[in-house]
Order: C-alpha cells, then structure tokens, then sequence
C-alpha cells in the first residue's frame, strides 16, 4: 500500500551527491552530472520526478532529503502533508 510520495526537481538539482551517499539503493548520479531518482516517472504537471512508496524504504528517502543542500527532494504522507 503506498503511503509516501517522494517528488525530485531534478532541473535544480545541483549534482552534490548527498542523496545517493545516503540512499545509493534509489539514487545516482547521471552523466550530466545530476542526481537521479531511480524507478521514478515523470509528472507534466508538477515538472517534477515522482515515486510513490510504503513504509520500509521512508526513511531511506526522508535521510536523502534532509541532506540535500539545495532542497530539491520532497517527501509527502498519503494525505499530502509535506513530511520535508
């Protein structure tokens, strides 16, 4: 059951790596330099990466956002209240 929203500006993303020195099992690094969100899928609408999770990779993704310097990472509870 999803519980969780993880969504990404990747076009601010600023290439630091924090998040895949925290969580490397859903982020990298692209070859543009760029953090990746893997197995995320494009949302037209927000202009943002979204994956959407249950409980036992939250807190994998709330490190990942509390460590990234330029605050592009945003994870929201089901009812989406905005957790970070």
């Amino acid at each position: 059951m999803v519980k969780y929203r993880v969504e990404f500006d990747r076009e601010n993303c600023i290439g630091a790596g924090a998040c895949v020195a925290t969580n490397a099992d859903w982020w990298s690094i692209d070859q543009d330099g760029k953090a990746t969100l893997k197995s995320a899928v494009f949302d037209e609408a927000k202009k943002m990466w979204v994956v959407e999770l249950d409980d036992d990779d939250f807190q994998k993704h709330m490190d990942a956002a509390g460590v990234c310097p330029v605050t592009v990472i945003h994870v929201y509870d089901k009812s989406g209240k905005k957790l970070i």
